[in-house]
């Protein structure tokens, strides 16, 4: 099989906040896109107090031209919570008695028989399931969600460290007829997954300003998100969400 050429173009409009790297390697007739997507957090002054900001959850999206996913296995495929249901049966007696063996009891190798009188029958089920919490869980339509769990099962306040620690994300293949192959990701973050906190805490009883500081910063975030992105010939982003992560593989 002939060689493929890609051109990589990564675009990080917050370079501190993440890192989306994308690789294509030809397997026989198809390809394996493999994936790096890191998140840190990052350091702002404004009016006079520093904070740490960072993102709580995220989404990776794919948007892909000339080519399809295949029903390989994909990263983060979480499946359905199994149920293991234990049913049993067990019989209560409020009297039991030795008595003589007559036609309607059936005895044992004594010739006697235990008989229950006032007695009742209770059917207990106990069940239980077993699941694994992923940090990056794969969505539909090429999609991931990225939060990772504590044993409490609550998010993380900061996403950090290496969510898909460059590995093969998916497996595609060219579509038929299709001439050229693309492959564009991106990393979407909500306003309210933008978490800020005041790196030296709260002093002095500033709640109310503190808040009010968190508000402006996040606002200042997005917009420089979104002016950087629009230079770098991005698509728009409205104002409660932002793509701080983009990569781009295009078949020459």
């Amino acid at each position: 099989m002939e060689e493929q050429n890609f051109s990589l173009t990564p675009r990080n409009p917050l370079t501190e906040l993440s890192e989306l790297r994308f690789e294509i390697e030809p397997v026989e007739d198809e390809f394996d896109l493999k994936c790096r997507l890191k998140f840190g957090t990052m350091h702002y002054e404004y009016r006079e107090r520093e904070y740490i900001v960072g993102v709580s959850k995220a989404h990776l999206r794919l948007v892909l031209e000339g080519c399809e996913t295949t029903f390989a296995d994909v990263f983060g495929e979480q499946a359905l919570a199994e149920i293991s249901v234990d049913d049993s049966v067990q019989i209560q007696s409020a009297l039991k008695g030795n008595v003589a063996l007559n036609a309607n009891t059936v005895t044992g190798a004594s010739g006697e028989v235990d008989i229950g009188i006032g007695g009742s029958v209770v059917r207990t089920k106990n069940a239980k399931t077993q699941q694994k919490l992923l940090p990056v869980v794969a969505g539909p339509n090429d999609t991931w969600k990225i939060a990772p769990k504590t044993i409490f099962n609550k998010p993380e306040k900061f996403v950090e460290g290496s969510a898909i620690p460059s590995v093969r994300l998916c497996t595609i293949r060219r579509k038929q007829g299709g001439n050229r192959m693309s492959v564009l990701g991106e990393v979407h973050v909500s306003r309210s997954s933008i978490k800020v906190a005041a790196n030296d805490g709260n002093r002095m009883g500033k709640s109310l300003s503190e808040w009010q500081n968190k508000n402006a910063l996040v606002g200042l975030l997005l917009k420089k998100a979104i002016q950087r992105e629009a230079r770098s010939g991005g698509k728009s982003n409205s104002a409660n969400a932002v793509c701080i992560s983009r990569c781009e593989v295009v078949e020459k």
